[in-house]
C-alpha cells in the first residue's frame, strides 16, 4: 500500500508530515471515518510521543464528530481529558459547539447525553451550555439509548 512504501522511503517525521496531509484532505473531503483512521494512527505512533499533539488530538476528535460516532468521540474526549487536564479548553468548547450546531435534534441529543456522561466530566462552563442545549431539544427528539463512554 502506499503508505507502506513511504514508510520504506521517509524518516519517522516526513511520513508524520505526509500521514496528517492524507488525514486533512480525507477531512475536507467529507471522509470523516477515514480522516479518524489516519489521525489515530498518527497520534499512536512511535514517532508522537512526546510531543506536542494539541492539533492532533483536535483534528481526530473533529473527525469523528463528523463522523457523528459520538460515542468514540466523547471516549476519546474524556481519555484526553484524563490524561492531561488541559485539553478540557480544546475538546470541551469542540464537543459544545458541535452540540449547538447540529441541525438534528436526535444527533444533538445523543451527543449531549454521552458528553455529560464523560468520566472525568467536561467542565461545568461546558456542562452548563450541554444542559442548555438538552433543555432546548426536550419533546423534538427520542430519548437516545443509555450507552456511556468508556473512560
Amino acid at each position: 500500500m502506499l503508505r507502506q512504501k513511504l514508510a520504506d522511503q521517509r524518516s519517522p517525521d516526513e511520513l508524520a508530515v505526509v500521514q496528517q496531509n492524507i488525514g486533512d484532505a480525507h477531512m475536507r473531503l467529507g471522509e470523516y471515518r477515514e480522516a479518524a483512521v489516519e489521525f489515530k494512527a498518527l497520534l499512536d505512533s512511535p514517532a508522537r510521543r512526546g510531543q506536542q499533539n494539541d492539533q492532533l488530538v483536535k483534528q481526530l476528535l473533529d473527525a469523528y464528530l463528523g463522523a457523528r460516532d459520538y460515542e468514540q468521540a466523547t471516549r476519546f474526549a474524556a481519555e484526553q481529558i484524563a490524561a492531561n487536564r488541559a485539553y478540557q479548553t480544546i475538546l470541551g468548547p469542540t464537543i459544545t459547539n458541535e452540540a449547538e450546531r447540529l441541525k438534528d435534534p436526535e444527533s444533538a441529543l445523543r451527543l449531549v447525553t454521552l458528553a455529560l456522561k464523560m468520566d472525568p466530566p467536561l467542565d461545568a462552563t461546558f456542562a452548563e451550555r450541554l444542559r442548555k442545549v438538552q433543555r432546548g431539544l426536550e419533546g423534538k427528539a427520542p430519548a437516545p439509548p443509555a450507552t456511556e463512554p468508556s473512560g
